[in-house]
Parts: C-alpha cells; sequence; structure tokens
C-alpha cells in the first residue's frame, strides 16, 4: 500500500499504472476486504454501475472509474471459516486453489 492512497487505488497503480501505454484497454481487480474493478483513461469515461470518473485519483491527468463490492473478501474469509473448517490462512487457500484445479 502506498503511503496517501487508497489501498485499491495504490493496486490499480501497480497493476495498471505500471505499464504506461495503453491504459485505456486495461481493467485491474484488486481484492482485499472488498474487491474493486479499476480502469483508467486519457479521457472520461461515464459507465453505468461504476463510480467515477475522477481525474487525478491514481495518476496525474488520468480518469479513473471504479466498481465494487464492500465486504466480498470478509465475506470468502467467513464461508471459508464456517463451510471450511478451518481458518483462511496461507495453507487453505493453497488447498482451495488446488481443488479448484482439480475441478476445471
Amino acid at each position: 500500500v502506498a503511503a496517501g492512497m487508497i489501498d485499491a487505488h495504490a493496486g490499480a497503480l501497480g497493476a495498471i499504472g505500471a505499464h504506461g501505454a495503453d491504459l485505456g484497454h486495461r481493467f485491474a481487480l484488486i481484492a482485499g476486504t472488498s474487491t474493486c474493478v479499476m480502469a483508467l483513461s486519457d479521457e472520461p469515461r461515464f459507465v453505468p454501475g461504476f463510480w467515477g470518473p475522477y481525474r487525478d485519483a491514481v495518476l496525474p491527468g488520468k480518469w479513473l472509474i471504479e466498481g465494487g463490492q464492500s465486504a466480498s473478501g470478509a465475506l470468502l474469509d467467513h464461508i471459508c471459516t464456517v463451510w471450511g473448517g478451518a481458518e483462511p490462512d496461507a495453507a487453505f487457500h493453497a488447498r482451495v486453489c488446488a481443488r479448484i484445479a482439480e475441478l476445471r
């Protein structure tokens, strides 16, 4: 997390802004306690269901739109604890990912 930045905005900076070019064709899914879909562009874009656009929120001269679900990550932790019978730690996460891969 960058000092002085909202955590999802810092994630967008790392996931989208680090690439520099072609910003208008990239989205980032930032997951934590909540889940945010972030996009940057050179011009303001108004998209139903998304917040913004906000100028200079992540990068100078760029526009940000975002959408998301509050507490979605916390809900997944709760489901893992209640139905998975384990604390949602790194080992549990690895077992869930392995099982998902088996089911594909």
